[in-house]
């Protein structure tokens, strides 16, 4: 994948270090190769379009993470809020926005009861977040609730029809977890919720789902939501490849787009 650099997040400089356990993974995540840095570039251009994201808009992003995509989204004039149910990432992304000057802020919470009024964001986005919610129809339904009438909802997660995915889960991630996690025993109890799953919180081991399973949730809320795309990320990273849009499901993340209905 090629692509002409352009000014991203990444073209800043590093922050000092700070005390966190998630600082390694931003210091990794920071220095993209040439595959990730066109990915990303290609997603957040992605989004800033499929959510009718303009200067000014305020966007929830649930599930914080480093905070990558919310920094790249905040140098385009948005006006970011992370919600996250790890302590350590909250931190790490406030002291991050800081140091940038961006308008990103995070706050701890639960992405099931999320502390913020009914209509209060233009848009609502999250990535590899779902597949680990303990509760994700009321985590969809909340998500709705906070978008104002025609913001848009946006959601990237696991794919379950994609071999590679499969693969990762099944064969690569016992020995990366030293038979903690994956193998053939995750696609029996993936849908049950841990108490002490990752740094400490409830939720799921991978639940992801497949696009069937969306169309059906979609379909549950249509006289809330109406669906602009139902996709995969093959949207995104390979748009004019043709074999790629015939192999579709089976290519990388599920991508949903949905608009709140007025």
């Amino acid at each position: 994948m090629v692509m002409k650099k352009r000014q991203t997040i990444f073209d800043r400089q590093m922050p000092p270090g700070i005390e966190n356990p998630r600082w390694k993974d931003f210091e990794r995540a920071f220095k993209p190769g040439p595959t990730e840095f066109a990915e990303h570039v290609r997603l957040t251009d992605g989004m800033i379009r499929d959510l009718n994201l303009r200067p000014g808009s305020k966007l929830l992003e649930i599930g914080a993470g480093v905070g990558l995509n919310a920094f790249e989204l905040a140098s385009h004039g948005v006006e970011v809020v992370d919600l996250d149910i790890v302590p350590e990432n909250v931190e790490l992304v406030n002291y991050l926005a800081g140091q940038f000057g961006l308008p990103v802020s995070a706050i701890y919470g639960d992405s099931c009861s999320p502390p913020f009024a009914d209509g209060e964001f233009d848009g609502v986005f999250s990535k590899s977040v779902f597949e680990h919610i303990h509760d994700q129809e009321t985590a969809l339904d909340e998500q709705v609730r906070v978008l104002n009438p025609g913001g848009r909802l946006m959601v990237l997660d696991g794919n379950l029809t994609s071999p590679k995915t499969l693969y990762d889960m099944i064969m690569r991630r016992p020995k990366q977890s030293k038979g903690s996690q994956g193998g053939i025993g995750w696609l029996l109890r993936k849908g049950k919720a841990k108490s002490d799953y990752g740094m400490g919180w409830l939720g799921k081991e991978e639940d992801i789902k497949t696009i069937w399973w969306w169309k059906r949730q979609l379909q549950k809320r249509q006289a809330k939501v109406k669906v602009i795309n139902l996709t995969t990320t093959r949207y995104y990273y390979y748009p004019d490849k043709f074999i790629y849009k015939i192999l579709e499901p089976l290519i990388g993340m599920i991508v949903v787009i949905a608009e709140k209905r007025g």
